[in-house]
C-alpha cells in the first residue's frame, strides 16, 4: 500500500467501510483433490469511476472492472475494485475499519 496522509488514508477507510465487501469465497481449484479452495478477497463497487481509480492508487494496486447490466435496466454503469490475498494481507493491518472491523479482524 502506498504511503498515504491522514486525509486520505481516513477517506480511504470510510470508503472501503461503506462501499466495500470483506470476506471469504470459496473457489474452483485444481490444486486439491476437492477441487474447491478458499480465497479472503475485498471488493469495493460504487459507480464514481474517479473514486475507484483513486482507491486502487492508495491501495497500490487490484483488479479493476466495469459491472455490466442488461441493457434494460435503467442502472447508471458500477465499476468493481477487487483485491485478493496478497495485497490483501498488506493492506488490511494499516486500515482502521469501523463498520467492517470483524471481518477484518
Amino acid at each position: 500500500m502506498n504511503t498515504l496522509n491522514d486525509r486520505d488514508l481516513g477517506w480511504l477507510e470510510g470508503f472501503i467501510d461503506g462501499e466495500g465487501s470483506l470476506g471469504l469465497y470459496r473457489e474452483k481449484s485444481s490444486r486439491n483433490k476437492s477441487g474447491l479452495t478458499w480465497r479472503a478477497k475485498m471488493t469495493i463497487v460504487n459507480t464514481n469511476l474517479n473514486a475507484i481509480e483513486d482507491a486502487k492508487s492508495m491501495l497500490g494496486g487490484g483488479c479493476l472492472r466495469e459491472r455490466r447490466h442488461r441493457p434494460e435496466e435503467n442502472w447508471k454503469p458500477a465499476y468493481e475494485l477487487e483485491i485478493t490475498s496478497g495485497l490483501l494481507r498488506m493492506v488490511l493491518p494499516t486500515l482502521t475499519l469501523r463498520i467492517k472491523a470483524k471481518q477484518q479482524a
